[in-house]
């Protein structure tokens, strides 16, 4: 039977099967910017995954905003220098000491547990820049699994699920236009800058010249035209390894369990983890016993 615990600004889940630590950080609620605060569904995928398989969760309640809430996968802030390195803004001493309190016992919990395997879920943005990865596997700055043999059950698992993700072509391009819709609304007057990275995409796979053409006369049909051409040339949805992400920010505090755990990042496309948190739970579980096996 699950047994969950309530905490201030997050929540525990036991299965009471052994199993895997699950952690979502960034699953908690967003006040400011609601599409790109919230790891959409990655509560979902943690639950279900425990549900079937076994193992324990910690899931963020909070607003990672750093304003606004606590940011749980950042280093505490030092001193009192504002920046987006840190978990939180720390504008007065009561307001440090609440929140220390709060991020404290959230790593506690996570160092107190006795499981093997760490698996940590984060929701991957339907941008350009992280096509075509359905999942990036990630480790912590290098550490936390052997790349060499996580590369190998990669490769496995995209030709067991090549027909699979080939039937969710269609939804991830819709998923990536309503995105685009989303960024040309709320970044108006800067959208080129906040495109730079997916400009980069466009440029290794569409070419620079082309790429040059978008720039000079940028408009959001030639931006969603630039999409679709970008699908065409490249169909095939893939897990991918650290392909957009490297696991930078959290390295020091994860540092005591690093060497002896086997520690994996998720960054799982919005598709999946918000519409598809089953099929994403069974993917993980396969990945992490083939994973496993290869010892």
């Amino acid at each position: 039977m699950m047994k969950i615990k309530i905490h201030k600004g997050f929540i525990t889940l036991k299965s009471g099967k052994n199993g895997p630590l699950f952690i979502a950080p960034h699953s908690g609620m967003a006040l400011n910017n609601p599409e790109g605060e919230i790891d959409r569904g990655t509560q979902s995928v943690a639950y279900h995954y425990l549900k079937k398989y076994g193992g324990s969760a910690i899931i963020s309640l909070f607003s990672r905003e750093r304003d606004l809430g606590i940011d749980l996968w950042r280093p505490m802030p030092v001193g009192r220098k504002i920046s987006k390195k840190y978990a939180w803004y720390p504008f007065s001493r009561k307001y440090d000491e609440e929140k220390k309190k709060i991020y404290k016992k959230f790593w506690k919990f996570i160092f107190s547990q006795k499981s093997d395997t760490i698996i940590i879920l984060h929701r991957q943005l339907p941008r350009v820049k992280n096509y075509p990865s359905i999942i990036d596997v990630v480790s912590i700055i290098g550490r936390g699994f052997s790349r060499k043999r996580m590369r190998k059950v990669i490769e496995k698992m995209n030709k067991e699920y090549e027909d699979r993700f080939y039937w969710l072509r269609d939804e991830y391009r819709e998923l990536m236009l309503v995105y685009i819709d989303y960024c040309l609304l709320c970044y108006k007057k800067h959208i080129k800058s906040f495109l730079k990275k997916d400009f980069i995409t466009f440029k290794k796979t569409l070419g620079v010249q082309a790429t040059k053409k978008l720039e000079k006369n940028f408009s959001k049909s030639l931006l969603k035209k630039y999409i679709l051409k970008l699908i065409h040339k490249q169909p095939d949805l893939k897990i991918t390894l650290e392909k957009n992400f490297t696991g930078k920010y959290i390295g020091k505090v994860l540092d005591p369990i690093l060497d002896d755990r086997l520690v994996v990042s998720f960054e799982i496309n919005q598709l999946l983890s918000q519409y598809y948190p089953l099929l994403t739970a069974k993917i993980i579980h396969e990945i992490i016993y083939e994973y496993k096996k290869a010892e």
